[in-house]
């Protein structure tokens, strides 16, 4: 694969879109590659060390991916479990996908990761040989246009914004996983099956403008975008959708402390959008970087990426040096650092 930077080793070419760096092509204990795209993208990925490797079902699971999308710059991460399958499978079918979608930004990405999920899990069933059962993947997307940043993620990767050595948090990680033996939304599906009854589970699940407006209204409630829609309208948008003759049973869904919102908000892929301004950075990372994992605070890693003098790509170096030194490796790591240029 070309890019491809061993650390220590003398510096290739800036690599040209689109990229791809697979788990399957690192799975030397030790090492840690960095790859530099340009001088504002640079990425990582290191398997870990040997209990690490020896301990995941295919050695290194993580996936990382950078593409041209229409006018911008798309940022994929994955960390696979029980196999690579779902990861790498979900880089490769994103581009595809994501183009048979329509609407805003937000909306178009949150439609790809609902029907990857479908998608991939489906395909599963078809391999040979037969792909564990479990195996699934977290996924962040995000996509840069004109100093915005727009993103969608499931699972417990990482997204930070970084700015003048603060770090935010843009997505909530969640323990549910794209591609897993039952569909990401598939215990809200049951509480509608019961409580509509006129619409089947399979009807439910490819909804997409169902699960979307479902989404508004939950960060309505949570105080977040809503698409500058009220609750009035997407009350009757989401009675439309479910074909009732009036929204009297949807009323509840205004108060914050419906049951619905928690399931919806753990079950349904995050999404937002943020400008950057120049000299802000995106980090990706999968939970490799974790002070569990690594013994290095997070106020250590946003202090090598925002303090630390250097290119991005020598940020990432240390970012992951950092992450495998002597107490940790102990799982396969991967990142993205975007710094925000000058437009």
């Amino acid at each position: 694969m070309i890019g491809i930077l061993k650390t220590g080793k003398k510096k290739k070419s800036r690599t040209p879109l689109p990229f791809w760096a697979l788990g399957r092509d690192y799975v030397q204990p030790g090492e840690m590659f960095i790859f530099q795209i340009s001088g504002f993208l640079a990425g990582g990925l290191a398997p870990g060390n040997k209990n690490c490797v020896a301990a995941k079902w295919e050695g290194n699971e993580d996936a990382l991916g950078a593409l041209t999308l229409e006018n911008g710059t798309l940022l994929l991460l994955a960390d696979s479990h029980f196999g690579r399958f779902a990861g790498e499978q979900a880089l490769a079918q994103f581009e595809e996908i994501f183009q048979e979608t329509q609407g805003t930004g937000e909306a178009r990405l949150f439609h790809t990761l609902l029907n990857l999920d479908e998608w991939i899990r489906a395909m599963k069933l078809k391999e040979t040989p037969p792909i564990h059962p479990s195996c699934a993947t977290t996924l962040i997307a995000a996509w840069i246009v004109n100093g915005t940043v727009t993103w969608c993620s499931v699972g417990d990767s990482f997204l930070w914004h970084i700015r003048r050595g603060e770090a935010t948090s843009l997505n909530e990680r969640t323990q549910v996983f794209m591609a897993d033996s039952a569909p990401m939304l598939s215990p809200m599906v049951e509480v509608l099956e019961t409580w509509h009854g006129a619409m089947t589970a399979e009807e439910l699940l490819s909804s997409n403008e169902l699960w979307w407006t479902l989404s508004l209204i939950n960060r309505y409630v949570r105080g977040l975008d809503s698409a500058g829609k009220s609750m009035d309208e997407l009350l009757n948008q989401l009675k439309t959708l479910l074909n009732l003759a009036d929204s009297e049973r949807l009323e509840g869904l205004r108060k914050s402390w419906h049951p619905w919102h928690l399931s919806l908000q753990s079950l349904l892929p995050e999404w937002g959008k943020r400008r950057l301004q120049q000299g802000d950075y995106l980090l990706l990372a999968s939970d490799g970087v974790e002070e569990r994992v690594t013994g290095v605070p997070l106020e250590e890693l946003v202090g090598l990426v925002s303090i630390n003098a250097g290119t991005t790509l020598s940020k990432v170096r240390q970012l992951i040096q950092a992450c495998n030194g002597r107490k940790g490796g102990g799982d396969n790591t991967c990142c993205w650092l975007w710094e925000q240029p000058n437009l």
